[in-house]
This record gives structure tokens, C-alpha cells and sequence, in this order.
């Protein structure tokens, strides 16, 4: 019967392993995707903060109806403005840097973390059942040289 348990344990250590690195490479995976979000917003905005163009309505507005009136058609299709007509872009794209910088940054310190503080608890825990196991196994030695 304590064979069993000792599989059972041993079986669920490993289960338990196996499901902390599983969890670890979707953290990785998220953390990747985030950063590559990151990043697309950080361009973005980069892009947009240079092209008034994409996305100031006023800019684009006289721009287009300049643009329309040399070629003698009506480029907004009767709309009064660009964000109107949907041709703004990059309107409500600009955000803040710093806060995409810093989601990026804990996104790779949580994948990092979730690798590491887990695996290293599961240790302990071994090291610690085995602690238990030798000082039950030096009273047991006691108590038979005792009796």
C-alpha cells in the first residue's frame, strides 16, 4: 500500500512538473505576442504623430479638398470632413509610450518569473520531504536502539 502512495506521489510530481512548464511556454508565448503588440503600437504611433495627414481632421480635410478641387471631383463623396468620410487612420492610435513600454517590460519579467519561482519552490518542497523522510528515519533508528 505505501508503494502506491509513493507512485501516486512520484506520478504527481512529475504531472505537476509537466503542468508548470506548460504554463510556463504559454506565459513565454503571451509575453512574445505582447511585446510584438508593443512594438506595432510604439510604430504606429511613431508613424501617425508624423503624418498629420492620417490623422489631424482639419490637415486632411483641406488637403483632400485641395487634392479635389485639381482634379475636379469630389474626393469625400459629400462628406463635410475626413473622420466623416472614415479616411482618418490613425485617429485614437497614439498612446502613450511609456505605458506600452512598461507593459512590454512586465510581460517579460512575468514570463521570466513564472519560469524560474515555481520550479524553484517544487525543489524546496522536494528538499523538504526529504528532510522529513531522514529525521523520521534517524528516530526511527533511535527509538530501535533504545528498545
Amino acid at each position: 500500500m505505501v508503494f502506491v502512495g509513493q507512485l501516486v506521489h512520484s506520478v504527481g510530481f512529475y504531472v505537476l512538473i509537466a503542468a508548470q512548464d506548460f504554463a510556463s511556454i504559454m506565459l513565454v508565448l503571451v509575453s512574445l505576442l505582447m511585446v510584438f503588440v508593443g512594438d506595432f503600437q510604439l510604430g504606429m504611433g511613431s508613424i501617425c504623430g508624423a503624418t498629420p495627414l492620417l490623422s489631424d481632421d482639419q490637415t486632411c480635410t483641406e488637403t483632400i479638398a485641395n487634392v479635389s478641387s485639381f482634379v475636379g471631383r469630389d474626393l469625400l463623396n459629400g462628406k463635410v470632413s475626413c473622420s466623416n468620410a472614415g479616411v482618418l487612420m490613425c485617429e485614437g492610435v497614439v498612446a502613450s509610450e511609456n505605458l506600452v513600454r512598461f507593459t512590454m517590460i512586465a510581460a517579460a519579467v512575468g514570463a521570466a518569473a513564472s519560469c524560474c519561482i515555481p520550479r524553484r519552490l517544487i525543489a524546496l518542497s522536494l528538499s523538504a520531504e526529504q528532510s522529513i523522510k531522514t529525521a523520521q528515519a534517524l528516530v526511527a533508528g533511535k527509538t530501535q536502539e533504545s528498545a
